[in-house]
C-alpha cells in the first residue's frame, strides 16, 4: 500500500513538472510583471545554433525564468524576508514622518493666516481712501507690489528651469540628519530609499564616449535642432556632506550645443527632492515629473502654454524599485496623479495601435467610481511602460514633429508633450530591437520620419550606459 502511494505522488509531481515544462516551453511569458521586465525566451532550432552552443545556452535560461511558480516562490521569499526590517525601518522614521505632518501643519496655518492678513489689510487700506486720487494713488501701488512678487516668481522659476551659467546654488545641509544603512545595505535618508552617490571621477570616461556620440551626430545632422535634457537625482547630491556629483556641468560644457539647448532637473535642498520623487521608487513623482514637463517644453518651446494639472486624487499605494526584492518590500506609499484637458491623441506602441499610454486616466475612474485603491502600484503601469518605440499623433497641433531617445523617466511626461506636436515619437534603445524587431538607425530613422528636432533626455544612467550609445 506504501509503495502504491509513493508511486502515484512521485507520477503526480513528474506530472506537474512536465506539465510545467511544456508550458514554459509552448507557451512562454512575454512580460515579467514583478521585475517590470522582459522574460527570456526559447531560441530557434537550427544546425548552426545547436553546434556552437547558443541553442542550449538561450533554452537553459529560458527554463530558468519560464518555469511555473518561479516569480511566485521569489515574491514569497522576498515577502518572507521584508517583515524584520521593515519593522525596524518604520520605528526609525516614525518619528520623522509625525515631526513633518505637524510642521507641514503649522506652515501652511501661517501661510493661511499671512495671507488673510495681507488681503485685509489691501482691502482695509482701499476703504480708507478718502477720494479718487487717493484711491488710484493706492491701487497703483498695490499693483505695483503684485508685479514685483510675480516678477520674483518668474526669477524663481527661470532658477529651477536649469539655466546654467556656471555658478551653482550651495546645497542646504540638515547638519542633524544622517544617512543610514539597512541589514540589506540599502541607504536610507529620512524617509526616502536611497541610492549610493556617483562622482564625475568614476563615470568620466563613459560620459566622454556618449558626449563624443552626441556631438558626432549634431555635426552629421546640422539640419536638425538638438536638445540635452539631465535629471539629477540623489546619486547627484549628498544631502548628508552637500556634495555635488558635477556630472550634469560637465555634460553642459562638454556637449556642443548652444546653451538654450542644454538644460538641467537640478536638485538644490532635500525638501525638494522629497517634493519631486517617490520614496520608494528611483523616479520622479507627479509633481516632479510637472516639473520636468515645463522646462523641457520651455526649453523646446519658448513661450508655448504649458497644460495646467486640473485636479489630484490619490489612487493607492505605491512600493517602486528601490523597495522590489529587498528587505523594504513591505514599504509603501501614497501614489496620486493629477487630471489634465488632453486633446485626443492617436497612440501606436511598436507598429500596433493603443487606446492608451499609461493607467493614469483607468486608475482615477476606478477610484471616482468607487473602486478599491491599488495596493502596490508601480510607476510603469501608471505611467506608461518603456515601449521599445511609442508614436503620439495630434491633429489639433502644428508645431510639427520630434524625436524623443531616452528612458523611463520621459514615460511620464509622453502624454503631456504630445498635446503640443503633431507627432512625437519616442525610442527607447534598450527594447527597441526586441520590441519591434528593427535594428535602429538614427540616420534612416529621422529621414523616414522628416523630424527636424531631437530631444536627448535622461538621469545618469542614460548617459553613461553602452546601450543608450547613438552611432
Amino acid at each position: 500500500m506504501k509503495t502504491a502511494v509513493n508511486a502515484v505522488f512521485a507520477a503526480g509531481v513528474l506530472t506537474a513538472l512536465l506539465t510545467g515544462l511544456g508550458k514554459a516551453a509552448l507557451l512562454p511569458e512575454d512580460i515579467n510583471e514583478y521585475e517590470n521586465r522582459y522574460m527570456e525566451q526559447f531560441a530557434p532550432l537550427t544546425v548552426e545554433s545547436y553546434l556552437d552552443g547558443s541553442f542550449q545556452e538561450q533554452a537553459e535560461k529560458a527554463l530558468a525564468d519560464q518555469l511555473p511558480w518561479a516569480i511566485d516562490a521569489k515574491k514569497s521569499y522576498n515577502t518572507a524576508v521584508s517583515g524584520f526590517t521593515g519593522s525596524v525601518f518604520d520605528a526609525l522614521t516614525r518619528g520623522y514622518r509625525e515631526a513633518a505632518a505637524a510642521e507641514d501643519a503649522r506652515r501652511l496655518e501661517e501661510e493661511k493666516k499671512a495671507e488673510e492678513e495681507r488681503l485685509a489689510a489691501e482691502e482695509k487700506a482701499l476703504q480708507e481712501a478718502k477720494d479718487a486720487e487717493e484711491r488710484a494713488a493706492l491701487e497703483a501701488k498695490l499693483e505695483a507690489e503684485r508685479q514685483a512678487r510675480e516678477a520674483e516668481i518668474r526669477l524663481q522659476n527661470e532658477l529651477s528651469r536649469g539655466i546654467y551659467r556656471g555658478v551653482r546654488n550651495e546645497v542646504k545641509v540638515d547638519s542633524t540628519e544622517r544617512y543610514f544603512t539597512l541589514p540589506s545595505g540599502r541607504l536610507v535618508y529620512k524617509e526616502h530609499l536611497m541610492y549610493e552617490n556617483r562622482f564625475l571621477a568614476g563615470e568620466q570616461k563613459k560620459l566622454d564616449d556618449h558626449i563624443e556620440a552626441i556631438n558626432n551626430l549634431v555635426e552629421r545632422h546640422p539640419e536638425i535642432t538638438f536638445y540635452t535634457y539631465y535629471i539629477e537625482k540623489e546619486t547627484d547630491v549628498n544631502f548628508q556632506t552637500g556634495e555635488r556629483s558635477g556630472i550634469f556641468e560637465y555634460l553642459h560644457d562638454n556637449i556642443d550645443l548652444p546653451d538654450e539647448n542644454k538644460r538641467g532637473f537640478m536638485i538644490d535642498r532635500f525638501s525638494d527632492f522629497d517634493a519631486w520623487f517617490f520614496k520608494t521608487d528611483h523616479h520622479w513623482c507627479g509633481t516632479g515629473s510637472y516639473r520636468g514637463y515645463t522646462q523641457v517644453l520651455d526649453m523646446i518651446l519658448p513661450g508655448e502654454t504649458p497644460l495646467e494639472p486640473l485636479e489630484y486624487t490619490e489612487i493607492g499605494k505605491l512600493s517602486g524599485s528601490k523597495a522590489t526584492g529587498t528587505d523594504t518590500e513591505r514599504y509603501t506609499e501614497t501614489v496620486g496623479v493629477w487630471s489634465y484637458d488632453f486633446k485626443p491623441v492617436t497612440i501606436t506602441l511598436n507598429g500596433e495601435k493603443s487606446s492608451e499610454y499609461g493607467r493614469q486616466l483607468a486608475y482615477v475612474q476606478r477610484i471616482k467610481d468607487g473602486g478599491t485603491p491599488l495596493e502596490n502600484a508601480k510607476y510603469g503601469a501608471v505611467y506608461g511602460p518603456d515601449s521599445g518605440e511609442a508614436i503620439f499623433e495630434n491633429p489639433e497641433s502644428d508645431n510639427g514633429s520630434i524625436l524623443i531617445l531616452g528612458e523611463s523617466y520621459d514615460n511620464a511626461l509622453l502624454m503631456l508633450l504630445s498635446q503640443h506636436f503633431s507627432t512625437l515619437y519616442s525610442v527607447d534603445l534598450r527594447n527597441y530591437k526586441a520590441q519591434t524587431g528593427k535594428v535602429f538607425s538614427f540616420d534612416s530613422y529621422v529621414k523616414e520620419h522628416g523630424i527636424d528636432r531631437v530631444l536627448l533626455i535622461g538621469n545618469l544612467d542614460y548617459y553613461v550606459l553602452q546601450a543608450f550609445i547613438l552611432k
